[in-house]
């Protein structure tokens, strides 16, 4: 053993197995192995298809299409925040209808135990619930939501108008002012206009009432409770005041 240690040639050739295991010769290349003088093959990446050229009239209708699909784009956004706005007006118009009878009855007990004749005290809704009159006494005043059939917004004094349903309380009984209008826009109540409750699309943000009379002062409320409290100031405003002799 002691003579194997020393024997170099005995020590070479070990060395020269243990180079043959661990590196493989050139003629011990895998068969799938590309060899160094033929490099490594990239895959050939498909060729794309040559694309036609556009006349000027396919052209001029590709960038009318672009424009087009814009101006769409805009009024979807403006009929989306319409939808919903008119959505909310909706549910608290309904719920400031239900609160017209409650309004009514209480004015009818309270002239009662004064003593007063009540026939002149009543309230009306419309079947399809777009409509809501309140009589009392000499004072006569009307609730409509008609009108919502488009985009309405109100300008925000540099901001972005804020797009919302409304809400119109008119002086005097609505229908006896319908046999006027083939249509009822708000623009055709506007000279009988009270107050505006508008209400935007998103339900967190708060609604507006807004009276003429005051300058367009507005108050800020939430949407959960703005068809009660537009509904009894409407009807304050109204019931507090009174009439002046013609002159």
């Amino acid at each position: 053993m002691s003579e194997n240690r020393s024997n170099p040639s005995v020590s070479n050739a070990q060395a020269k197995r243990r180079s043959t295991l661990l590196l493989p010769t050139q003629g011990e290349l895998l068969p799938d192995s590309p060899s160094p003088a033929q490099g490594i093959q990239m895959p050939q990446m498909p060729k794309k298809p040559a694309v036609p050229e556009l006349s000027p009239e396919e052209k001029m209708a590709q960038q009318l299409s672009k424009r087009v699909g814009l101006l769409a784009g805009h009024m979807t956004h403006q009929a989306s925040l319409h939808d919903q706005a008119v959505s909310n007006t909706k549910g608290i118009f309904s719920d400031l209808l239900d609160d017209l009878n409650v309004v009514c009855q209480a004015f009818k007990s309270n002239f009662k135990s004064r003593d007063m004749e009540t026939h002149r005290i009543y309230s009306e809704v419309d079947p399809d619930r777009s409509i809501g009159v309140l009589n009392v006494m000499w004072h006569c005043l009307s609730f409509t939501s008609r009108g919502n059939h488009k985009p309405l917004a109100i300008a925000r004094g540099g901001k972005e108008p804020l797009f919302t349903g409304r809400i119109l309380a008119i002086r005097g009984d609505f229908h006896d002012l319908a046999h006027s209008y083939e249509t009822f826009d708000f623009a055709d109540l506007l000279p009988f206009e009270l107050a505006s409750l508008y209400i935007p699309a998103d339900p967190l943000e708060a609604a507006i009432i807004r009276i003429p009379h005051l300058g367009g002062e507005e108050e800020y409320i939430d949407q959960a409770s703005a068809g009660r409290a537009f509904l009894m100031k409407t009807v304050e405003m109204v019931c507090s005041g009174g009439f002046l002799h013609e002159q």
